[in-house]
């Protein structure tokens, strides 16, 4: 496997820039797109993220790097889908804990219950329903 292709086959774990410096990059003629995750799919549909990404607040300069918003997000739907334990976060989307922490703090400002509340794709209703049913929860 060459870098090029598991740079692509690994895009969810790099720096916003770094994706899109890659995204630049031609794609060799006769090859498939890479798979977005370990599991070859991402929870939430591209048409749904540009619904939800004008919902999340602005990273704090608190220091450190942040993960990727969407892979926390297609983390925190995965996790509600499936409705498993968060310490059993498969690890392409990234410390189960920080998922978690990033869903307490976007619990607690109302995050979550904006992107629930927002109309989706229907494709993207399996996941929606299923986060609010665990902010219904209180889980």
């Amino acid at each position: 496997m060459t870098w090029l292709h598991r740079q692509r086959a690994q895009r969810v774990l790099l720096h916003p820039g770094q994706q899109q410096l890659l995204d630049t990059l031609p794609q060799p003629t006769g090859t498939q797109p890479p798979a977005l995750t370990a599991s070859g799919r991402r929870e939430v549909s591209d048409q749904a993220w540009a619904l939800i990404c004008p919902l999340i607040p602005r990273q704090q300069s608190t220091g450190g790097r942040w993960r990727e918003h969407r892979l926390l997000i297609d983390g925190i739907a995965h996790t509600a889908r499936t409705d498993t334990p968060r310490r059993d976060l498969p690890a392409h989307y990234g410390h189960w804990q920080t998922c978690y922490r990033r869903y307490k703090r976007w619990l607690a400002d109302g995050t979550l219950h904006q992107i629930t509340a927002v109309t989706l794709p229907t494709t993207d209703h399996g996941w929606q329903l299923a986060v609010a049913r665990r902010l219904r929860r209180g889980s």
